[in-house]
């Protein structure tokens, strides 16, 4: 009597996966110098590589701080068996504002208006305050503003962004009016050798 064999059922082994990388930056715009978080995370993956603006020893998640001087791109390389991936996080330095402001005419009466005109420049938030002048947060402009007293009256611009806040001011040269004297006599006609009486009045 034969005996037969049977034969052996082979299998095939899944393919590792893919891996992802992630890395984010908050904020996204700083000043120069200032700190920004970079959060990265590599999944599927077996190291972790930083190049670009970093070269820090990596795990395969975690966050660092960053205190870049000027505009970074930060990438991470995620390696496993199924392949590589990367990306990267921009973190943009940002310059601050240049503001500037002025008075037109600089130099006025007492009573007489002066034509406040401010521009903030790369700020996303401004103000603008001086006295006599509504208080105002519009990034550029301009108004009319009367001074309220004789001097040197300053106005500021403080324009803010990412890269930080400047202010710029000017000073209008307000000058008192100029002095004015009357003399009124008390009666039009008067006979020879007769009095009368003499008002002065003064202003300023």
């Amino acid at each position: 009597t034969d005996c037969g064999g049977g034969g052996g059922g082979g299998g095939s082994s899944t393919p590792p996966a893919a891996p992802t990388a992630t890395i984010t930056a908050n904020p996204t715009s700083i000043a120069s110098g200032s700190p920004t978080v970079l959060a990265y995370s590599c999944t599927n993956a077996t190291s972790a590589v930083a190049s670009g603006g970093w070269s820090d020893t990596l795990s395969l998640s975690g966050s660092l701080t960053k205190n870049p001087t000027t505009t970074t791109t930060y990438t991470l390389t995620c390696n496993g068996g199924g392949g590589t991936a990367t990306a990267s996080a921009i973190v943009t330095v940002v310059a601050p504002p240049s503001p500037t402001i002025t008075a037109t005419p600089g130099v006025i009466t007492l009573g007489q208006q002066t034509v406040i005109a401010w521009n903030a420049g790369t700020a996303t938030s401004a103000s603008i305050s001086g006295p006599g002048l509504a208080q105002s947060n519009a990034l550029t402009g301009s108004v009319s503003v009367t001074p309220p007293s004789v001097g040197t009256p300053t106005y500021t611009l403080t324009a803010t962004n990412a890269g930080g806040t400047t202010t710029a001011t000017f000073n209008v040269t307000v000058n008192a009016p100029a002095p004015t004297a009357s003399l009124t006599p008390s009666v039009t006609t008067v006979a020879q050798g007769s009095s009368l009486i003499l008002t002065i009045a003064t202003t300023n």
